[in-house]
């Protein structure tokens, strides 16, 4: 698959704004992380479309508990029914560089009714913290070029391959005259608040991502089930005790 393929591939449509699908350490249910304006308050009347146009079954929709106090936590986790062949591979924005390359991948309203609703847009990493990131894109696309991309994932491209960083929220400027080119997001740290308050799956670690990629070139390692994981842990501290005990 080519980047842009593997990006549309986990993204989806919610209601009218955009969201990214992301591995759970579980076989229940899958994630998607979006944000809380695209959604509707009743959770009934959501509806969430993945890339072929299927619907997809929502379970339950877990919004951030700061929202109503501080809209920079417009963030929303829905667990959907389990999904196979999602690898959604992650990593932390304080481990970009400045000016990294970021594409900015979802669905927006101006493209709903043609052959190709799905946009990706390039751009470079502005500003960065452990929450937070501000890209700006090519191309200066206005709010008008971008709305309904509200909740899709913002991407780091690394060896021809994509790794999740945040999901976009909001234009960063607030005068409607200056809302060109730079779009805030939200770093996957804000979501992991979300998990943990709702005590649900943790995320597959960055780490297990990279292993499983190689799996069927390898052997076969379900790194679903949080036994398996104990258990290679427990493996591997084992080796390096009798490495260590050897001198090794």
């Amino acid at each position: 698959m080519t980047v842009s393929e593997i990006m549309k591939l986990h993204s989806v449509k919610v209601n009218n704004g955009s969201g990214v699908l992301v591995n759970a350490m579980s076989k229940k249910y899958t994630y998607i992380f979006t944000t809380i304006h695209v959604l509707d308050d009743e959770d009934s009347k959501n509806e969430v479309i993945n890339c072929k146009g299927e619907s997809l079954n929502i379970l339950k929709i877990n919004r951030h508990q700061k929202y109503s106090s501080d809209e920079n936590y417009d963030c929303a986790v829905i667990q959907i029914e389990y999904l196979e062949n999602i690898n959604q591979f992650t990593l932390n924005t304080v481990s970009l560089e400045h000016n990294s390359n970021i594409a900015f991948a979802g669905y927006p309203s101006v493209e709903s009714q043609t052959n190709i609703p799905f946009k990706q847009y390039n751009g470079s990493m502005t500003s960065n913290t452990d929450n937070y990131l501000v890209a700006t894109l090519d191309g200066s696309p206005s709010r008008e070029n971008i709305e309904g991309m509200s909740g899709g994932g913002i991407y780091h491209i690394q060896g021809n391959y994509p790794y999740l960083v945040g999901v976009e929220y909001r234009m960063d400027n607030t005068p409607g005259e200056q809302q060109f080119s730079r779009i805030r997001c939200c770093g996957l740290n804000i979501y992991q608040e979300i998990i943990n308050d709702q005590q649900l799956a943790p995320t597959v670690p960055p780490f297990l991502e990279c292993f499983s990629r190689f799996q069927n070139d390898i052997f076969q390692f379900n790194v679903i089930e949080p036994q398996n994981i104990e258990s290679l842990q427990n493996a591997l501290l084992d080796i390096a005790k009798q490495l260590v005990s050897r001198g090794v």
